[in-house]
């Protein structure tokens, strides 16, 4: 490679195998989109135990909103099978989350 390409046959082989001592520079970002999922050990036939569930990821979720100092527009609901087939079901938030916790969920009639 530096017979062919010089000085840069040689950086390009360093690249190529993962050789680089230049300073590595992190610029953290504002996330463009926060999420939470779970993967459950069982399903679950539960309303109760569902909305639960739902709450307790819509909780982890508004944190991180609040520390970016983010806000929603949409929530997106998305169920998966046992056999993977999923069911998905975006909403425009209405109302606001902090003020009503549960009846959030009853009232977006997202699941």
């Amino acid at each position: 490679m530096v017979k062919k390409f010089g000085k840069h046959g040689l950086q390009m082989w360093e690249y190529a195998n993962g050789i680089d001592d230049s300073e590595v520079k992190y610029l953290p970002e504002k996330p463009k989109g926060i999420g939470n999922s779970i993967t459950l050990p069982e399903n679950v036939t539960e309303i109760e135990k569902l909305e639960e569930i739902l709450l307790s990821l819509s909780e982890h979720v508004t944190y991180r909103l609040r520390k970016y100092k983010m806000k929603a527009k949409v929530v997106n609901i998305q169920l998966r099978t046992k056999r993977f087939y999923r069911f998905k079901s975006p909403r425009k938030i209405r109302i606001s989350y902090s003020k009503h916790k549960k009846k959030f969920i009853k009232k977006q009639k997202i699941y």
